[in-house]
């Protein structure tokens, strides 16, 4: 068939035009997503098995259905970054993040409720300088020993109201005084002893059982933890290392314990991470938990599992060079794994926590002096330790 020039079709501007729609069913799909999450989210309602199985059926607008015009010179048909599919794979996800970077969708942020923030957590916990200033204060009570001085004085007081009081003829009088002189002492040392070993006892309990958040499952900080969870994962499947690192730490501030801001911060938080894995060389924090802690704290193990990996994470990309390059940064973020690994023991699998000390015993091998060494043959002798415990192979690279 023959047909004039006029009449031949320009392949460029059919491409062009087969673009721009299916630029348009993207932003179609990217709206019709965060209005579901949205419902979802305002709802408050659903547990988050709910939010990752149920969903809610959205009746869609005509108008955004409607194919964009035909003009192939419109530039706003025609953004110049558009979105992957991967990054809206899963619309049931609670990790999505809600933005979009088209100029026809605009910014859209989810933000929790106040009272609903405030509901998340069963135990609120402690930040690490308030541990650090709860043990100084411990520590200057058990050497100072103020109840001591207060018994002292009251003893002395009741001495002199009896010795006024009594104007009679005594026959042996210094021996009984001195009788009743020993034993006051001695019940006054008892129960010097009785109030400092109850005080101390409950300044642990605080700062080793109940200064750790616990965040409850149905509550909003669960599903935006869950939600940075996995678009850190993707995050980083895409090589997208600074959005995994900063997916990473809103996952640890949803789970309240936000990443030190300051150089002061950050000295504070290793200085109680360090005390807190001496409490677990020592077996300390093993008897206040089997002694003062209830059975089947699930709630608590959970919280310290979820934390402890997503420190691993962190770990494994300030040695890629993803983060900064302090030193004390890598340590901070080495002993918090450990911490809360020693915490969560039970829940975690044997192949994440032998990666945990190895990743570990690297970070200190690039962060300590020769002479300390012993610590990353300490860790390595701890991961062989987890395989051989569980009956399981020891991996050649740890024989």
């Amino acid at each position: 068939m023959i047909v004039g020039t006029e009449t031949k079709l320009n392949k460029s501007a059919v491409l062009r035009k087969a673009i721009d729609y299916i630029r348009f069913l993207q932003n179609a799909n990217a709206k019709l997503k965060q209005e579901n999450l949205a419902l979802k989210m305002a709802s408050q309602k659903h547990r988050i098995e709910d939010l990752l199985d149920k969903k809610p059926k959205i009746s869609p607008s005509i108008a955004d259905y409607t194919p964009p015009t035909s003009d192939i010179s419109s530039p706003e048909r025609s953004p110049t970054n558009s979105m992957g599919d991967t990054y809206y794979s899963d619309q049931d996800s609670p990790q999505f993040s809600g933005s979009c970077d088209t100029p026809n969708l605009g910014s859209y942020s989810i933000t929790l409720d106040k009272d609903d923030s405030n509901d998340s957590f069963s135990s609120r916990g402690m930040l690490d300088h308030s541990r650090v200033l709860l043990c100084v204060f411990m520590c200057a009570f058990m050497v100072f020993n103020p109840i001591s001085f207060v018994m002292k004085a009251g003893l002395q007081n009741v001495g002199r109201t009896d010795s006024a009081a009594y104007t009679g003829r005594t026959i042996l009088a210094d021996e009984v005084g001195s009788e009743g002189k020993w034993t006051k002492y001695l019940l006054s040392s008892a129960v010097t002893w009785i109030l400092n070993l109850i005080f101390i006892a409950m300044c642990l309990l605080k700062l080793f059982v109940y200064g750790d958040p616990v965040l409850k499952k149905d509550s909003g900080n669960y599903t935006m933890f869950w939600r940075h969870r996995k678009q850190a994962v993707l995050s980083f499947q895409e090589e997208d290392y600074p959005s995994s690192v900063s997916h990473l730490k809103l996952c640890l501030t949803a789970l309240g314990r936000p990443f030190p801001c300051s150089s002061i911060e950050l000295v504070i938080g290793v200085l109680w991470q360090f005390i807190r894995q001496i409490s677990h060389f020592t077996g300390i924090q093993r008897a206040i938990n089997a002694v003062l802690v209830s059975k089947g704290h699930s709630l608590l193990m959970e919280s310290s599992r979820d934390a402890a990996l997503v420190y691993q994470k962190l770990q494994q990309l300030h040695l890629l060079g993803h983060l900064s390059e302090s030193k004390l940064e890598r340590v901070y973020l080495s002993l918090n794994a450990l911490n809360l690994e020693e915490e969560a023991k039970s829940l975690i699998p044997i192949e994440e926590m032998a990666d945990l000390y190895l990743i570990s015993a690297m970070s200190f091998i690039s962060c300590f002096p020769r002479e300390l060494y012993f610590v990353t043959w300490y860790l390595l002798k701890k991961a062989r330790k987890v395989y051989i415990s569980n009956n399981a192979m020891i991996p050649p690279t740890l024989r």
